[in-house]
């Protein structure tokens, strides 16, 4: 039987790992409790220093979402579902700092996962010949 606990928590604390070390900024997770469409909050800073800037993130995590499309070479699907996007799209949209999705997938190195990240208030992230992902481009 498939645990999507375990597979959040590897999405989130890769995501975590790399806003922390990476990027030099804060992490803030929202708790399943509390979670209505973000994850978590990324606090990002330059420097040493704290800016103004703030993300709302929405991370996936696993094989099971990716469904790439020969039609789509430079994008990641990420498979969610109609009633999902339709669900989730408003709340994205009404939050006044930029939303991303940032996907992790494990099976392309478990102990350092590829992460890719787009932009859900951007109408370019959906398409209409699939309503079913969410495109992620892979640079």
């Amino acid at each position: 039987m498939f645990d999507s606990t375990i597979q959040d928590f590897r999405g989130t604390s890769h995501v975590e790992k790399i806003v922390r070390v990476d990027w030099r900024s804060k992490w803030q997770e929202i708790a399943r409790l509390n979670d209505d469409a973000v994850d978590g909050i990324i606090f990002l800073k330059r420097g040493r220093r704290p800016t103004s800037a703030i993300a709302f993130a929405q991370v996936k995590c696993g094989p099971g979402y990716r469904k790439d499309a020969q039609i789509r070479p430079n994008h990641i699907g990420v498979h969610v579902g109609v009633k999902y996007i339709e669900d989730h799209l408003p709340r994205w949209r009404s939050l006044t700092f930029p939303v991303v999705m940032i996907y992790v997938d494990p099976s392309s190195n478990p102990k350092e996962p590829e992460a890719w990240w787009t932009d859900l208030k951007s109408p370019e992230s959906y398409t209409n010949s699939n309503q079913n992902i969410i495109l992620l481009p892979k640079y």
